[in-house]
């Protein structure tokens, strides 16, 4: 499943001065706020995130769970593999790859078009690789 929204401005408010000279900081921006890396994974990632417009795509392998029950053996290379196809999609559609939680993916882009590029391109590659079963993966038991 994948998943494309689009925000019309992603910018962080002006923050208020402080009044005592001593303790004033220059601001923040959202891009030097980002950790340079997902907490759950440790990888790194890249700095540039977009502004103004941002278009996020999230991704989730629909029935995963089942499929671990099913094939547990198969599943941590066929994983691994769909984690290389949707990071080289996203990054060739000039996506950036924010956060990873299990086999889920979030990622910025600064265009629609780039988001729906990406997830062309993913979907195209992962059909290519993997068999899709007849059934919903939701049906396996």
């Amino acid at each position: 499943m994948m998943t494309i929204v689009t925000l019309t401005t992603l910018t962080d408010p002006a923050p208020e001065p402080d009044p005592d000279p001593a303790t004033a900081r220059e601001p923040v921006s959202a891009q030097e706020a980002v950790p340079p890396f997902t907490a759950a994974t440790d990888r790194r990632i890249s700095p540039r995130l977009p502004t103004g417009a941002v278009t996020f795509l999230f991704t989730d392998i629909e029935g995963s769970t089942k499929l671990w029950e099913a094939h547990p053996q198969a599943m941590q290379p066929a994983l691994a593999r769909h984690d290389a196809l949707l990071r080289e999609a996203i990054h060739a559609a000039g996506g950036v790859v924010f956060k990873t939680v299990g086999d889920a993916f979030c990622a910025a882009f600064s265009t629609p078009n780039d988001a729906l590029h990406a997830a062309l391109d993913a979907q195209r590659a992962l059909g290519a690789e993997f068999k899709v079963p007849s059934s919903s993966p939701n049906d396996l038991e």
